[in-house]
């Protein structure tokens, strides 16, 4: 059996991908593809750093990596950048070295990190309402005599805590989707009517770019207002200190992902931090005072769920964007 190197490359496991001495991709498999949600036609021929990486530090660090594999003709095992881990090789081509073989996994320490603050999370949300069924009863057992307020206490926070359950219950769940052939900028402008006294009261001005040429798409309608919804608060939430105060929405066309149209949201906001911005998919992770820390869980639960994508690209002081890619073709 004859079995030719583009075979092999295809069968990996793992996302495989080769660079030339500038990072340039020369080659991936269809692992690598779907890790970028990108078809290798627009892979080949750009920056690994930026196919990887919408964060500056990160994109820099690969590319220093690199340039140290190539110069050197050295071996480099389990460098973590963002949340991915690289073994860097050098490749040789008619016995010269020309670029880099490059197999990338999943940073195991940052998926336990996010489960970590999803544990503290979910023991802060549930402390409060058992330290005052604790205290109700301890109460009632010193008094050793029935206190209708007492129980009324105890009932309303085992109550308290039945809805939090349920609540995280019913936001995890989106193996079901009930989908439609729906107009997406009816959607958005429904929202922004929902959201009307929001944005009046924070003073934000709203510019619509929309691409009228855009086709229906099949979506869950409820889900995805709620998906939508997430983004906008936080949007509007960012700007509440902002001097300029500026949400555009766009649609159009993605270039990125063949028969996928996008919408993308940008603010003039707080914007934040590389550490933030990478936590901020965790779920109870919050930078709110008063929030659960599941809206954008849930969101990046709904818009996968619909075969989508959502990106976020932020930077501190400036301003957010997050886009969100959808199928034009219906699920199956």
């Amino acid at each position: 059996m004859v079995v030719n190197l583009e075979d092999i490359i295809f069968s990996l496991p793992l996302p495989l991908v080769l660079v030339d001495s500038r990072g340039i991709i020369l080659e991936a498999n269809q692992k690598f593809e779907t890790l970028t949600n990108s078809s290798k036609k627009y892979i080949v021929g750009e920056k690994l750093s930026e196919c990887l990486f919408s964060n500056p530090a990160h994109s820099r660090k690969i590319e220093h990596w690199l340039k140290k594999s190539h110069e050197n003709c050295m071996e480099i095992h389990n460098l973590d950048i963002g949340s991915f881990r690289f073994f860097l090789s050098p490749l040789y081509s008619s016995g010269k070295e020309t670029g880099t073989v490059i197999l990338i996994t999943h940073h195991e320490r940052t998926l336990n990190e996010n489960f970590s603050v999803f544990l503290k999370g979910l023991f802060h949300e549930l402390r409060n309402p058992l330290t005052g069924i604790k205290g109700s009863a301890e109460l009632i057992l010193k008094l050793r005599k029935f206190d209708e307020d007492l129980a009324k206490v105890l009932i309303k926070e085992i109550e308290r805590v039945e809805r939090l359950i349920n609540n995280i219950n019913s936001s995890f769940d989106f193996s079901r989707i009930n989908v439609k052939k729906l107009n997406i900028h009816k959607i958005l402008n429904r929202i922004l009517t929902l959201l009307k006294s929001n944005i009046k009261k924070t003073g934000v001005r709203i510019n619509k770019e929309f691409d009228p040429t855009l086709p229906e798409i099949y979506v869950d309608e409820d889900r995805i207002i709620q998906a939508f919804l997430n983004i906008l608060k936080n949007s509007l939430e960012a700007m509440e200190e902002s001097t300029t105060k500026i949400l555009t929405i766009r649609t159009g066309y993605s270039l990125q992902i063949k028969n996928f149209i996008y919408i993308k949201f940008k603010d003039t906001g707080k914007g934040m931090t590389n550490d933030e911005l990478k936590s901020v998919f965790i779920p109870f992770y919050t930078l709110k005072e008063k929030g659960t820390g599941l809206g954008m869980y849930i969101t990046k639960e709904i818009i996968e769920s619909h075969g989508g994508k959502i990106e976020i690209e932020s930077f501190k002081n400036k301003g957010t964007s997050v886009t969100v890619m959808l199928p034009m073709k219906r699920l199956t």
